[in-house]
């Protein structure tokens, strides 16, 4: 995976944290770098004008895909951890702290942890996946 991709995955992951609630647009920029790098969100003019469009579509060549509402659902947002990794998360008044390890994680201090903030566990839960996916791919491993 190039160093853009991984840049791309770390700027989706801020724009997640600062968000306040879902974001469906969003989610389809991330459904395209994470699942389907060779789609694009959709527009509203891929579809003849607003009719059959929503933020979150992403275009296909015969119509368009739904993405998945990481922002809102936390069963969407437990998707994009990665196989090996697992996640700690505290909330702390209005904030939710989110921790993502690698399984090989022993408490060894050179072990990767990617963390996020936000004002939903199921946003900082995204931001720290995106975080995790983009490092493995710097390291090369994914």
């Amino acid at each position: 995976m190039s160093a853009a991709e991984s840049d791309e995955l770390l700027r989706l992951a801020e724009r997640v944290e600062a968000l306040t609630g879902a974001d469906a647009r969003l989610e389809a920029e991330i459904d395209c770098a994470v699942r389907h790098p060779h789609l694009r969100p959709a527009e509203p003019t891929d579809f003849d004008g607003q009719y059959g469009y929503s933020p979150g579509n992403i275009k296909t060549e015969h119509g368009f895909l739904m993405s998945s509402n990481y922002t809102s659902s936390l069963d969407a947002a437990r998707s994009l951890l990665l196989p090996d990794h697992w996640m700690r998360a505290e909330g702390v008044g209005a904030a939710w702290y989110v921790l993502v390890h690698p399984t090989w994680d022993h408490g060894l201090e050179w072990a990767p942890t990617y963390a996020a903030e936000a004002q939903t566990l199921e946003l900082a839960l995204t931001a720290a996946a995106l975080r995790a996916r983009a490092g493995q791919r710097r390291e090369g491993s994914g």
